[in-house]
């Protein structure tokens, strides 16, 4: 048994009889690293004459519900002049952990500097982690980000998440990318999607026309305030004063 694209083995078994309308159990493992046809080549002598006869056996590869899943999220682009950083968040939203999770980029993107290919660890299912890449490329309409892992047992996973990083704005002398829908995060310099950074909320106030004047606004009140009150008292304080010397 022999296959392109697959492993097999052995890669034959020898069975010394068999029996009219009996079977055997004949083990290979089959290892694919694609869809293929697996062919079976049976050779076998009845008396004196040689006959033989091919089995193809369709191999495909299906999902595996229990593997990990990367969901990529925050995503933020800066450009480095020659090269570019890329950054953003991992989650892991699969049932089992991903073992030894590293990041790189794929072609027609490459690689470069210090960050060519980062090394996130293990993750575990409902667990996020960072990543950073470094890179250079020509069409930042579609870079191919790569993320490979191995489950428990070593076998291994890759998946390649396209991005489009064309739409890029300056903003405080660095590159922010909009991140994929449904994600959120900061982006460069503390830039938000929210398209506004910090600072005061700005708006009338009751009496000095600004929220950012402080209390000082308030002073001409408060002053008139303490002349009425002032005011009353000296009024009830006459009004006593006279009422006692009409007593006498």
């Amino acid at each position: 048994a022999s296959g392109t694209g697959i492993e097999v083995s052995p890669s034959q078994k020898y069975v010394t009889s068999l029996d009219a309308q009996s079977s055997v159990d004949v083990p290979f493992t089959v290892t694919p690293s694609q869809n293929a046809n697996l062919p079976f080549h049976i050779s076998y002598q009845s008396g004196d004459v040689d006959h033989s006869t091919d089995v193809v056996l369709p191999i495909i590869i299906g999902n595996d519900k229990t593997a990990a899943v990367p969901i990529v999220n925050n995503v933020v682009l800066t450009s480095k002049g020659s090269y570019y950083d890329i950054t953003g968040d991992i989650t892991n939203t699969g049932i089992t952990d991903a073992k030894g999770l590293t990041v790189t980029v794929g072609s027609p993107a490459e690689g470069t500097g210090t960050y060519a290919e980062y090394a996130i660890g293990s993750l575990s299912s409902d667990d996020a982690g960072s990543f950073e890449v470094t890179f250079t490329t020509s069409d930042l309409s579609s870079v191919p980000l790569v993320m490979l892992w191995k489950d428990a047992v070593g076998n291994d996973y890759r998946v390649t998440k396209t991005l489009n990083l064309g739409s890029v704005s300056e903003y405080g002398g660095n590159s922010s990318v909009s991140r994929p829908s449904g994600s959120s995060g900061v982006g460069a310099s503390g830039y938000t999607g929210a398209g506004r950074t910090g600072g005061g909320m700005g708006g009338a106030s009751l009496f000095s026309g600004s929220r950012n004047s402080g209390i000082s606004s308030f002073y001409p009140v408060i002053a008139a305030a303490i002349l009425v009150v002032v005011g009353i008292v000296l009024y009830i304080k006459r009004k006593w004063v006279i009422a006692k010397f009409r007593k006498q």
